[in-house]
């Protein structure tokens, strides 16, 4: 399984976001139902009776609109992480590919400070693809170049990806010791640029997300969740994106915390949150290992919430309800580098090959392609939301189509007959 829990930063990725606004994405999942009827496992009879237990608790938590009178938390800036894709208008779209052409502009820079290296010229004379790069065309450094001047690169992951196929086909030519070491050489100096490249994208962005934020958001205090859950008014657990069902007597239960960077000895101050105004969610895991960050902005104090580490009985609920959201992010953050790839090679990544240069041995946690097919619309929504780019991607349409053919083959099973009750 995932790990469950906050994200942290993925090294030499970007973050991939999205927004959650009452219940507004992949509305066809549903929560459980309220009684046992729709239960027909143990586990699952398990989870409604812990869910009610969790709910039966909050019955003595504070209400929203108490503990802003009565909790006096100081104000914790979370806004520079908490991502936000509102509908651009068109100054906001004006902006972004402002933010790209500089990110593409640090591009070329870095190719032309490469191509001046004395060993520049190795790289350029290279053999065919390698096996495991055998769906890419290895480009010259002049080819690539060319490619960044007229605009070319959907997105500069991709950029680098055939900056580091070029570098290994060289090394199919040129394997004498003395050029292996000048290549790799090479090769470091580069990664060293790009580093840097990402880190300014990184900050751009989180400075526009910043300035994204809606009227009031940087000023509202910031408040953070731990042990929480979400249920709805019938006791049973709910998934972050359909909150907006978490009605009373259910809702967003948690324990309020100060965040960890905030030195004041206050005691943590349970508290519930019913059907919250505004749902986001951020991951800045590449490789969808682990689950995101999700944040919610409440009805009354008009206060955003992180919500931190899940209940314990929470925590296996939300683990398996958000791997489709996981196979989203890995297959971004897969098509992103690699946009030709085939629907083969996308099913690979997913159960668990590892696509990142120098990491080919590294296996990711196995995800199910039968979870891919099952919510293949909701996957590719959120591929769209990630990038442009990435909905019209090829692998989508192959997917859709996919799709419809599992649910006919679903439709022709006879159905599954419950298990007795205990």
């Amino acid at each position: 399984d995932p790990e469950a829990g906050p994200s942290g930063d993925a090294e030499g990725g970007s973050a991939l976001k999205k927004q959650r606004v009452n219940g507004h994405a992949a509305s066809d999942m549903g929560g459980a139902a309220g009684n046992d009827a729709g239960y027909s496992s143990d586990g699952e009879r398990a989870e409604l009776n812990a869910s009610q237990e969790l709910m039966d608790d909050a019955a003595t938590f504070e209400g929203e609109d108490s503990v802003a009178a009565e909790f006096d938390q100081p104000k914790v800036n979370f806004t520079s992480v908490m991502a936000l894709c509102n509908k651009e208008s068109a100054r906001e779209a004006q902006e972004r590919i402002g933010r790209e052409a500089e990110t593409f502009k640090n591009c070329l820079e870095a190719v032309k400070q490469v191509m001046m290296d004395r060993d520049a010229a190795m790289v350029s004379q290279h053999g065919p693809p390698s096996a495991d790069d055998s769906t890419a065309e290895p480009k010259t450094l002049a080819a690539i170049k060319a490619t960044l001047e007229v605009g070319g690169y959907p997105h500069h992951m991709i950029f680098a990806a055939d900056m580091r196929l070029t570098f290994r086909a060289a090394l199919t030519v040129h394997d004498s010791p003395d050029d292996t070491e000048n290549l790799e050489r090479l090769g470091e100096v580069f990664e060293e640029l790009y580093d840097a490249i990402c880190l300014r994208a990184r900050q751009r962005e989180e400075a526009a997300v910043v300035k994204a934020l809606p009227p009031g958001a940087k000023e509202a205090a910031q408040r953070e969740l731990n042990a929480w859950a979400i249920i709805d008014s019938k006791g049973a657990f709910l998934a972050p994106w359909h909150a907006g069902e978490a009605l009373s007597p259910g809702g967003v239960c948690g324990r309020l915390a100060l965040s960890p960077h905030v030195d004041v000895d206050i005691a943590p101050l349970s508290l519930r949150l019913e059907a919250p105004s505004e749902w986001h969610a951020q991951s800045a895991d590449v490789l969808g290992q682990k689950l995101p960050v999700f944040w919610v902005k409440g009805n009354h104090a008009s206060a955003w919430y992180k919500l931190g580490e899940p209940a314990e009985e929470y925590r296996p609920f939300l683990r398996r309800e958000c791997r489709w959201l996981l196979i989203a992010y890995r297959i971004g953050s897969f098509l992103l580098a690699h946009p030709r790839s085939a629907y083969d090679d996308v099913c690979q990544v997913v159960e668990g090959r590892s696509w990142i240069a120098g990491q080919e041995a590294f296996r990711l946690t196995e995800m199910s392609t039968e979870i891919m097919l099952e919510h293949a619309e909701r996957i590719v929504e959120e591929l769209g939301r990630m990038h442009e780019k990435l909905g019209t991607n090829q692998f989508c349409k192959t997917l859709l189509g996919r799709h419809v053919k599992w649910q006919k083959k679903m439709a022709a099973r006879p159905p599954r007959r419950p298990d007795p009750p205990p």
